[in-house]
């Protein structure tokens, strides 16, 4: 589960200010955590001094924006491969059956790997030439 407080904090110099902080797990596919996701905002404009404390209200409205963040993150964080996938399951995807679109089932490119194929030759790495090799001045 999520969860949402307002915390005291300080900064390297001592200053004290106010917390927003959510924190809520990141599952996978089947459930378990893979990371956490914190997302903190800074409640010391809000603070009411009578209190000592940023007001329900503000806290509310502002804990929405934060929840909507892990949200947004959560999201962006799914494109990253599971934590617990072993290294030959990530190229598992890479690694299926192709089949080359009807257009280009002539081409040369599709009959020099279809030969390779047929040789019952495992496609690698040595059967493809770099087009641009690193370092001829557009990589950085």
């Amino acid at each position: 589960t999520d969860v949402t407080v307002q915390l005291i904090n300080y900064t390297k110099s001592g200053k004290k200010f106010w917390n927003l902080f959510h924190l809520q797990p990141m599952r996978d596919q089947k459930g378990e955590v893979q990371y956490f996701i914190g997302v903190q905002l800074d409640g010391s404009e809000h603070v009411e001094p009578l209190h000592n404390c940023i007001p329900e209200a503000t806290a509310q409205e502002n804990a929405k924006f934060v929840k909507e963040t892990a949200v947004n993150v959560d999201e962006a964080v799914r494109e990253l491969p599971d934590a617990n996938t072993k290294p030959e399951d990530l190229w598992k995807n890479h690694s299926k059956v192709v089949h080359p679109k009807p257009h280009r089932r002539d081409s040369p490119s599709w009959k020099a790997i279809q030969q390779i194929r047929d040789s019952g030759e495992e496609i690698g790495l040595k059967h493809f030439k770099p087009i641009k090799p690193l370092g001829s001045g557009d990589t950085g």
